[in-house]
């Protein structure tokens, strides 16, 4: 047996045999050093890149490289990095010890003057307060030798003082009285052109068969040293037409500033009323009055007892008096027409108007009494409720509003029927 020494390769899978062999011989692949072997062949395919294993080993052995270059970049990028990245370190280190060491030094900088500045301003306030003390005893001494030396005169100033308070808040309280008063237009105007104007308000959608005169006619009676005449006159009448007076009623209108220090009374006026009442042959006398504003129990009806059919009233209530005035006119009047076809009949009529008469007083009375009931009670409510004012005027209205329909609703249910009885 001999081992074969010339060898061409062929392909991946042949071999192909240059010398003569027998059966036996062998081929050496570990000693191949000691084979001639042909790799024209091989050579061949390497360099024509056919050969797919080597180009296999090849790209995994570049792309090997090329990881392992990429590899030893970056472990130097990076170690490069670090070292940057300490220097960094160490400088930012550096300059924040260098900042607090300045920020250190600023701060026991600014302490010291903040604890000179205190120690100084201290020092100005003790001296300041150690002179307002001074001030302050000198100033106690003093007013306790004045008081001592002074005590009388103080004593009379004061009172003097308290007066003058006083007075000044009485003004004030009849300057606010008189402002509340505005809502009449009473103050600082006429108190007659107000009341011509409340009225013909009202006469717009009623009071038909009534008039409003202005009395111009002076009368001079006997023994009289100069003639007397009324403010106004109202009337009423039996109709639109006017064809028969019913009812009179003589009006005098009195007031002054609140403020005024010669006051006068209702009853000042009283005698020249009933005069004028007498002289132009009025059923009634009637005061509007700003009088005697501040007396206690102040009623906005008052009947007046010296004088026959003489009432008082407020400037808020004259309409209203009016009101009743003119349903008693007209409820007479419908008593006179019952009257007269009584009279055909023989019937004593002579009780039924005594008996009217008396009803109507009595009416008036109670309308009256009513009256100053309710507004006393709101009056209080007033003094005592400040925020209950709206209210308090809503109820007054609704009040009056009642009184005066509950009045008309008697006169006009008043019945002969039930005095012939």
């Amino acid at each position: 047996m001999s081992k074969i020494k010339k060898v061409k390769i062929l392909s991946s899978h042949e071999l192909e045999l240059l010398e003569d062999c027998s059966k036996g011989d062998v081929i050496d692949l570990k000693n191949l050093d000691q084979i001639q072997l042909d790799l024209e062949i091989i050579e061949k395919e390497i360099k024509e890149g056919k050969d797919a294993v080597y180009q296999s080993l090849l790209k995994k052995e570049k792309e090997r490289l090329e990881t392992e270059l990429t590899l030893k970049l970056e472990s130097a990028h990076s170690e490069k990095l670090n070292k940057k990245e300490q220097e960094l370190i160490k400088q930012e280190a550096e300059f924040s010890a260098y900042k607090k060491q300045v920020a250190s030094e600023k701060e026991n900088e600014v302490l010291k003057i903040k604890q000179a500045l205190i120690a100084e301003f201290n020092e100005k306030l003790n001296e300041k307060e150690k002179e307002l003390t001074k001030e302050k005893t000198d100033f106690a001494n003093y007013k306790t030798q004045v008081e001592e030396k002074h005590a009388l005169a103080l004593q009379v100033k004061e009172l003097e003082l308290n007066e003058q308070i006083i007075q000044k808040q009485i003004e004030i309280d009849n300057l606010k009285r008189e402002q509340s008063l505005a809502s009449v237009k009473v103050i600082g105007e006429n108190l007659e052109k107000w009341c011509a104007e409340e009225y013909q308000k009202y006469a717009v959608q009623g009071f038909q068969n009534c008039t409003w005169e202005k009395d111009n006619d002076v009368i001079k009676w006997a023994g009289e040293a100069s003639g007397t005449k009324a403010d106004f006159i109202f009337k009423v009448f039996n109709n639109e037409k006017k064809e028969k007076l019913m009812t009179t009623v003589v009006m005098d209108m009195k007031s002054e500033a609140l403020v005024s220090k010669t006051k006068n009374k209702n009853s000042d006026h009283y005698k020249k009323l009933d005069l004028d009442r007498q002289k132009k042959k009025g059923d009634y006398a009637l005061l509007v009055s700003e009088l005697e504003l501040s007396t206690d129990n102040d009623s906005p009806i008052k009947k007046v007892q010296e004088y026959d059919n003489m009432y008082v009233v407020r400037p808020q209530y004259m309409m209203l008096f009016l009101s009743i005035i003119t349903t008693i006119s007209e409820k007479n009047k419908e008593l006179h027409e019952e009257i007269a076809a009584l009279k055909l009949k023989g019937e004593d009529t002579t009780k039924i108007f005594e008996a009217f008469d008396s009803f109507k007083n009595e009416t008036l009375k109670i309308a009256i009494d009513i009256l100053d009931k309710h507004l006393s009670d709101i009056e209080t409510k007033t003094r005592t409720i400040q925020k209950s004012t709206e209210s308090i005027l809503k109820s007054t209205e609704t009040i009056t509003k009642i009184i005066k329909d509950n009045i008309i609703y008697r006169l006009e249910n008043f019945n002969i029927q039930n005095i012939l009885k």
